[in-house]
């Protein structure tokens, strides 16, 4: 999970169609179990709708932060968090939403993670709108780690370094792979 995660629980099966949501242009698509990817006219709540979104680059603050090993499991969330607003200089009025991950490769003596930062207010300015058509977005995520999905259903398969150059009409980025 990184941003937005609904808290209704689906099985696999449940899921008839993906919805995806460009909250910036106002573009919907969707694809379908019988392989078909389509725009959509309309957004609007279906149960069996798995609603995916994400956060532009230009909108999230994306940092590294590096841990000792020593620090119990239970408590890295927090850590990583009071790590963030100390190192980043974050506002200590704000309440930022913050995900991260693992990298899996790491120093022996220290866990690196990378961590993604977003305003709420600017979330619920991007998403409210959304969700008083579809109810709920299942997920929202940073745009680089849309990327990182390709390697964890394993459509492909890393062997060193692989590097993405992302454009859009407000955004651009460089995402590496390894």
């Amino acid at each position: 999970m990184f941003f937005k995660k609904s808290a209704r629980k689906k099985e696999k099966s449940d899921i008839k169609t993906v919805v995806t949501i460009d909250p910036y242009t106002e573009k919907y698509y969707e694809y379908s179990n019988g392989g078909f990817f389509a725009p959509l006219q309309k957004l609007g709540f279906k149960k069996s709708n798995f609603n995916i979104s994400y956060v532009s680059n230009r909108e999230t603050i994306t940092s590294t932060i590096y841990l000792s090993r020593s620090i119990p499991e239970e408590d890295i969330a927090s850590v990583l968090e009071i790590k963030a607003y100390e190192e980043l200089g974050l506002d200590q009025a704000k309440d930022y939403l913050i995900g991260y991950y693992e990298a899996k490769e790491s120093a022996e003596s220290e866990r690196q993670f990378h961590i993604f930062i977003v305003d709420p207010e600017r979330l619920h300015a991007l998403f409210d709108p959304i969700n008083s058509q579809t109810k709920f977005i299942d997920l929202i995520v940073p745009a680089p780690l849309l990327i990182k999905k390709v390697y964890d259903r394993e459509i492909l398969h890393g062997s060193g370094v692989d590097g993405f150059i992302y454009f859009t009409q407000e955004d651009a980025f460089v995402a590496l792979y390894r």
